[in-house]
């Protein structure tokens, strides 16, 4: 292996790990209630926090209140205010308008994740070119062989195979218009086929299946694995893809799954990101009197200052 080659294959191993890792940092924000950060005083306009009321741990003990130590406004319940915010992001995720501008947003971001991880998927295609990455993936397995049938890279390759098909899904079912290309079902399909064997591997030990079993068993196992990520990369050489039932919607989401305020704690980080569609550019503010049924309001978004009546 050439110099030129081996720096390919460490900056491929790189960009893999730093892929993977941008997927999750929208799910390491430290956000606990989905009205932190978001809600204000209806009296003062200053952004309301999330304080505990007592020693418990139940979201009954729980609530939003002004930062602002000279502001006359009581605390609300967490779960009371959680109520009034769902109901809002549902009613809103319903209009045409704020489904289109949901949709764009979403797609280009797929669209943006999709693209970074087709830079890495040809050292995924070629078998000698993927040792030459997982060797970069997981160094230390040259030098002692792993104690399980699932090593460290396979383990790095199986996740960003699962990911990207994840995304590719997600995008094929979110575009409105029809679209043309292979089913993203013959997808979905190949990375189960591969999941199913990752799941029985995860438990297997090297020795246990060599004693029981046989070298040539170990042997089935390693070309069963080659098969079935050499059937899901092949697949993921194709760039179009249709699905034939009805297009995603906002309210489709996961974190829509559960009532809020049942779960205060539940998802805020992707609940949060809805309302925000819901909201657009205006502001909610959070006042201690119900008006008009809800004592959660929208108002037009001001630079600072205190906040009118609507």
């Amino acid at each position: 292996m050439t110099a030129d080659l081996e720096s390919t294959a460490r900056e491929a191993a790189k960009r893999l790990r730093n892929w993977r890792e941008s997927g999750r940092e929208a799910d390491t924000r430290g956000v606990a209630y989905v009205g932190e950060g978001v809600l204000r005083c209806a009296l003062c306009g200053t952004t309301l926090v999330v304080a505990q009321e007592d020693k418990g741990w139940y979201a009954a003990s729980f609530s939003y209140s002004c930062a602002d130590p000279g502001c006359g406004q009581g605390a609300l319940p967490v779960a009371e205010v959680d109520r009034e915010l769902e109901e809002f992001t549902r009613r809103r995720l319903k209009e045409p308008a704020v489904v289109a501008a949901w949709r764009a947003t979403r797609l280009a971001k797929l669209d943006e994740q999709i693209a970074d991880a087709r830079l890495i998927l040809p050292w995924c295609w070629d078998q000698r070119r993927r040792r030459q990455l997982s060797r970069r993936l997981a160094p230390s397995e040259w030098l002692f062989t792993p104690s399980t049938c699932m090593s460290g890279s396979r383990y790095h390759l199986y996740f960003f195979g699962a990911e990207l098909t994840d995304l590719i899904v997600e995008r094929a079912r979110t575009v409105a218009e029809p679209q043309r290309g292979r089913s993203v079902g013959e997808l979905a399909q190949a990375q189960r086929e591969w999941a199913y064997l990752w799941l029985d591997l995860r438990r297997l030990k090297r020795r246990q299946v060599r004693r029981m079993l046989g070298r040539r068993a170990l042997q089935e196992i390693d070309d069963d694995w080659e098969q079935r990520q050499t059937r899901l990369w092949d697949l993921l050489k194709e760039t179009d893809w249709q699905y034939s039932g009805p297009a995603r919607q906002p309210l489709d989401d996961r974190a829509m799954d559960q009532e809020w305020s049942q779960s205060p704690g539940a998802m805020a980080r992707q609940r949060q990101s809805l309302l925000a569609y819901a909201l657009g550019d205006n502001q909610l503010v959070l006042s201690a009197t119900a008006a008009a049924g809800s004592r959660v309001r929208v108002v037009p978004a001001v630079s600072g200052g205190v906040f009118g009546a609507v």
